[in-house]
Formats: structure tokens, sequence, C-alpha cells
């Protein structure tokens, strides 16, 4: 029989906040769960240059190609490096955030990247979309607890002690849990080192946060 031995996946701990807020009957009651910005009453909040643009921009249908709209990836590439999208630089629109990470772990699959490690604590997802793609997830040290700051030196241990043919998944901007991100000194010892490895470690940046 078909989907007989399909396991049942443990709730996500990060939306298993909202529905134990949803079941609380108290009124004085704020979600900080989820990264939405809502007002006082509840609803979300809408910035003036959202509503502006998408008048601006009139909905479309069309179909363009299976890379996506090139107007978005030459728009995106544009707000990510600050300039014109480089000549060595391909992009592909993909289906949201969580479609996007799928579609890296696919590609950095097919290069025979065997493992990618993410920050500890990260968000929880991840352990779910790189082991779909065939990649394990493995874990580098980032909050230093007792002062709350980041630990660049654990950090740059565990990544220098990485295999061969591992990833490395920073995010660059609003780190999630902690929105702890390293200062521009520490990301300078990342680049140092990453140049170093460089043939052995692929580095991977998650831009969710961009602006904050």
């Amino acid at each position: 029989m078909f989907f007989s031995d399909v396991p049942q996946e443990p709730a996500d701990p990060l939306l298993s906040i909202d529905v134990r807020f949803r079941a609380d009957e108290r009124t004085n009651k704020l979600n900080l769960g989820v990264g939405v910005l809502r007002r006082l009453d509840g609803t979300a909040h809408e910035f003036a240059t959202v509503l502006e643009a998408s008048r601006e921009i009139p909905a479309s249908t069309y179909y363009s190609h299976a890379g996506g709209d090139d107007a978005y990836i030459e728009l995106s590439a544009q707000l990510i490096f600050g300039c014109k999208k480089p000549t060595n630089v391909a992009g592909i629109q993909a289906v949201g955030g969580s479609g996007a990470l799928r579609v890296c772990g696919e590609l950095l699959a097919s290069q025979g990247v065997e493992n990618i490690y993410v920050s500890n604590p990260t968000w929880a997802n991840y352990y779910a979309f790189f082991p779909g793609a065939g990649i394990r997830v493995s874990e580098y040290t980032y909050l230093d607890e007792d002062s709350h700051t980041v630990d660049i030196d654990k950090m740059l241990a565990t990544i220098r002690a990485a295999p061969p043919k591992s990833a490395i998944l920073f995010q660059a901007a609003g780190h999630n849990p902690t929105g702890l991100d390293p200062t521009d000194a520490q990301w300078d010892r990342v680049l140092e080192l990453m140049l170093e490895k460089r043939g052995e470690l692929i580095a991977v940046f998650d831009s969710a946060y961009q602006g904050l």
C-alpha cells in the first residue's frame, strides 16, 4: 500500500508558539513568535514603500521561462551586490525563500557537496530542506550565551575543521533566531578563512532579512 509508512514530522517549534497563542484566552497578549510586523490591534503593518510599489507595478500572470522573470532577477542582483549583475553571476527566481533553499541544496549536491554547516542555534527548517536534497546538516558554534555575542573564535575553528566538499551557510543579516550579526571586523575574519579554504569549502548566504 502506498504512503502507509510516511513518518509524522515533529511539530515546528516556532509555529507551535502561534498555536498556543491562539489558544490563550487572555486579551492582553502579543504574538512575537512569527516574523511579521503587526500593529497593537493584531493587524499586519504594510510599509508605505510596498504599497506604492504594488500600485506602480501591475500584477502579471505572464510565464516567461523556467528561470523566472529576467527583470526581477536583475534587480535582485543589484540589491544584493549594489551594482549591475556581474557577468559571472547567474540567477533564478524560486518559489519563496524556502523554495530557493531547496533548489540551492540540489545544486550543491550536484557539485559533490556532502555536508552543509549551519549556525547553532539556527532556523529549524534548514534541517528539513538540505537532507531532502541529499546533504547532511552539521553545526558550527555561533552564540556565546554568557556574553550574548557572536563567538567568532569557536565559529571559525569549527569551519576550519570542516571536511572538504562542505558548504558553510551564513545568514547575511538579522540572524534567526538570535538577532545577532557578526561585526564588520568579524565578517572580515570569516572572509579571510573562506578565501584560505577556497576549493574545499563553499559559502552559502541566506539573505532573508537584508536591510534589517
